[in-house]
């Protein structure tokens, strides 16, 4: 997330060679001006100027053994974001896998069939039947004895809903509940990801156009990675794209 004028800088000090480290599909650097300068100034990253194909580069090297994620976790991950280019090595992550919420599955998907709403405090996005179903999940996974339990969704207001509802069931201390864009270089025993979009509302770009969103969700998760989502609505209303994938 590093902007380019910083890393052009730190670059400049080199006699020789700079070696920069990094992963083109998480998170650019946040800019929150829309003006197409500053956009193109600070709000790209360092592969998309200098190596807009990482996969082809000469110049580039990938580090293919990942030793963070479950397997299962780990497969997902590089067949949908690393073009299927990602090796799993040893992890340890199989007893907590073997705990609640469903013991022995690494990934699981919870089909809400719910609906979703606009906020009334803004053009965020809301689903109560989606945020009692995670928060419910998390009770289990912190029952289960997880030692470190995120909620991760892509919406403010939902993040605000899901923290009230941790702290009726008295484990808001126990699990740290917020958006994407904040857990970016965290990482978990138990990710649950509620991607919130359900009828009458279309799924927003924010995740059916945003793979680097989704990969950093993903990739938080250790152990366990529970995804909560309207299943049939991202089917039929974005058909072969990456969430149903």
């Amino acid at each position: 997330m590093a902007t380019l004028p910083a890393l052009f800088h730190a670059a400049s000090r080199c006699d020789r060679r700079a070696i920069v480290v990094g992963d083109p599909r998480q998170l650019p650097p946040i800019v929150q001006s829309n003006d197409e300068l500053v956009r193109r100034a600070i709000g790209r990253n360092v592969f998309d100027v200098t190596v807009p194909d990482p996969e082809r580069s000469e110049v580039v090297a990938m580090l293919q053994v990942q030793y963070r994620m479950h397997p299962a976790i780990g497969s997902l991950v590089g067949r949908l974001f690393y073009g299927g280019r990602l090796v799993n090595g040893a992890t340890g992550t199989e007893a907590i896998t073997a705990r609640a919420p469903f013991p022995g599955k690494a990934v699981v998907v919870v089909d809400t069939k719910s609906s979703c709403e606009r906020s009334p405090k803004g053009s965020s996005r809301l689903n109560p039947t989606s945020a009692v179903v995670t928060a419910d999940l998390a009770l289990e996974a912190v029952r289960g004895g997880a030692s470190s339990v995120a909620v991760i969704t892509p919406y403010a207001a939902q993040a605000s809903e899901i923290r009230r509802l941790l702290a009726a069931r008295a484990i808001d201390d126990a699990v740290e509940c917020s958006t994407i864009h904040r857990f970016q270089g965290r990482e978990c025993d138990v990710v649950l990801i509620d991607l919130v979009d359900a009828p009458p509302m279309r799924p927003s770009a924010l995740i059916a156009e945003a793979p680097n969103l989704l990969n950093v969700s993903i990739s938080r998760a250790l152990c366990k990675l529970v995804i909560v989502a309207d299943a049939g609505h991202f089917e039929s209303a974005d058909p072969g794209g990456l969430v149903t994938a």
